[in-house]
């Protein structure tokens, strides 16, 4: 039986460590290394004279040579494995000149075999490309039996690719000359890849700090893990102090440790979720962010928090200024309301003076014509309660049949479309659907879209203009749909209506608030839609809102 010895051939005792780990009448095989060169013998000790022991070595180097070599001998048959795999092996002679070479050399150099035959290896290396050359590789495996390094490698047009070398010393035997073989793997691939990489990654830096927004990266507990320089300055801290900290520490309602901890979010089937939140700077300042949160990696992520403090006040001016234009507007239409009234009692208080001169007035006639007087009073003090109401800005949201949220608006409007001679045909199909809404904010939104229906009719002399309401329901919506003839809207503008100071108005007659302040109250306050397209002869705006739940009588 054999069995295997390695053994050290520059150790003074190797002779001893063969005879005490062999029995006599045994072979054995064994590796004498020497530096990086590897020699293999069979073994036997046999008994001798006098209490002496022979020793028969057999070399069988040749027979086992190092992985590498019989490697390079596997890829020298020019399979196409070893073309595929972009692996060059040559062998060379201990000058550096071509013996033999692989098929893989044409495919990744454009050279032939014959081209290089007893020419010498450098002409494959890059001068200047990389700190080694071909003749220190040369130099070192002569001296230590094998080297390895990385290299550029000059192709026969000219151009480089980058690889991995190694150069191993093949000592002959039995007359045969000493050979190295050099094999080398094309890692072009690689490095484009970590350039890439590191291009990724310069990018994702300068990013992630030079941005306005604030970025944090926390894990799944919240603690900060990272955050960039708008971060630090909007809060106030730095980064080292930073890294100490909770993302909670900064939230009055403990935000992100619901989201972070609920499986039910969007966060977890989404793998991101947006919210707004207040969070409290070191100085005690509140800023107002629109928080985005995304899954980066197994519990890690990336929190982005847009400072909204500046547009929260932008939005407050224009409620403010929308709501003062429309105060002017309902203004005209409380005066209209009262002329006819006001007439009327001032044509029954001159038909009683005139019946008084004339001795004719009885007190049939005069409690007759107090009581129309009283009932146009009565209508005057209704109309004033209506808009007091409509203006008086209580938020609190109700729920009431969606036909009888038009009612109001329409009553502000009617007179401006009767004078244009427009007609206003509302189609109930909502089945008594209730919704979930304050009254006097939605009126305002439907007193917007009637009135920007209006101004189209008048700019472009329309004939016979209508504006259709259209009411309905299904399982889990209720909408309104205002529509129009007046030719629609132009393609080009119809996604920049909503946009705040956007109209095609003269700057006297439209401030470009009112469809905005509409998408505003019905997204943020009822959480539904308001959108728009074109339909048939026109434009057609579309309210959808959310069926109400028990938590909907709320204020907000």
């Amino acid at each position: 039986d054999e069995k295997d010895l390695i053994i050290n051939s520059h150790e003074k005792n190797w002779i001893q460590q063969i005879i005490e780990n062999q029995d006599i009448g045994t072979i054995s095989k064994v590796k004498f290394k020497q530096n990086e060169l590897a020699y293999y013998f069979k073994v036997l000790i046999q008994e001798y004279e006098n209490d002496l022991k022979k020793i028969l070595f057999v070399d069988i180097t040749k027979d086992v040579l190092p992985k590498q070599i019989n490697t390079a001998i596997k890829l020298l048959s020019g399979s196409e494995e070893s073309i595929k795999a972009k692996t060059l092996v040559l062998l060379l002679d201990l000058e550096g000149k071509v013996i033999k070479a692989n098929r893989s050399l044409e495919y990744l150099t454009g050279y032939k075999e014959s081209d290089l035959l007893g020419n010498s290896s450098s002409c494959l290396c890059a001068i200047g490309k990389s700190d080694g050359s071909c003749s220190s590789f040369l130099l070192e495996a002569n001296q230590n039996g094998y080297a390895e390094g990385e290299q550029w490698l000059m192709k026969k047009d000219g151009t480089l690719y980058y690889a991995e070398i190694s150069l191993t010393k093949v000592v002959g035997n039995y007359g045969n000359d000493d050979f190295f073989v050099f094999v080398s793997r094309d890692l072009t691939a690689t490095l484009n890849m970590v350039e890439n990489l590191r291009e990724l990654s310069h990018r994702y830096k300068v990013i992630f700090e030079q941005t306005v927004d604030g970025y944090v990266v926390i894990d799944k507990n919240g603690t900060i893990l990272e955050s960039n320089h708008h971060f630090q300055t909007s809060m106030g801290y730095s980064q080292h102090e930073l890294l100490h900290m909770n993302i909670n520490d900064f939230s009055f309602e403990n935000k992100f440790k619901k989201v972070l901890l609920d499986e039910e979010s969007s966060l977890t089937a989404l793998g991101w979720k947006r919210f707004e939140l207040t969070q409290k700077c070191k100085s005690g300042e509140v800023i107002f962010f629109e928080t985005t949160i995304t899954l980066l990696k197994e519990n890690t992520f990336i929190v982005n928090l847009r400072d909204l403090s500046e547009l929260k006040k932008q939005e407050q001016m224009i409620a403010y200024s929308s709501r003062a234009a429309a105060l002017g507007e309902m203004v005209g239409n409380i005066a209209h309301q009262w002329r006819q009234p006001l007439a009327t009692v001032s044509a029954i208080m001159m038909e009683l003076e005139f019946l008084q001169e004339l001795g004719e007035l009885t007190d049939d006639m005069q409690a007759e014509a107090f009581g129309r007087i009283s009932s146009s009073i009565s209508y005057l003090s209704n109309t004033i309660d209506d808009f007091r109401s409509f203006f008086r800005g209580d938020k609190t949201v109700t729920m009431i049949p969606l036909h009888e949220t038009i009612n109001l608006a329409i009553s502000i409007v009617e007179h401006s479309f009767e004078k244009l001679g427009i007609a206003i045909n509302v189609r109930d199909e909502s089945m008594d659907a209730q919704v979930a809404i304050n009254p006097n904010e939605f009126s305002q939104v439907l007193i917007n879209i009637l009135n920007n229906a209006r101004d189209i009719f008048s700019e472009r002399g329309t004939k016979s203009p209508v504006v259709k309401i259209i009411l309905g329901c299904d399982e889990k919506h209720s909408f309104i749909k205002i529509q129009d003839n007046a030719g629609g809207i132009d393609s080009n503008i119809i996604t920049k209506i909503f946009d705040p100071y956007f109209t095609t108005k003269h700057q006297s007659q439209g401030t470009g608030l009112g469809l905005h302040m509409s998408s505003t109250i019905i997204e943020k306050h009822f959480n539904g839609t308001l959108t728009v397209s074109n339909v048939g002869e026109g434009a057609e705006f579309l309210i959808m809102l959310a069926m109400p739940t028990l938590e909907d009588s709320r204020e907000i």
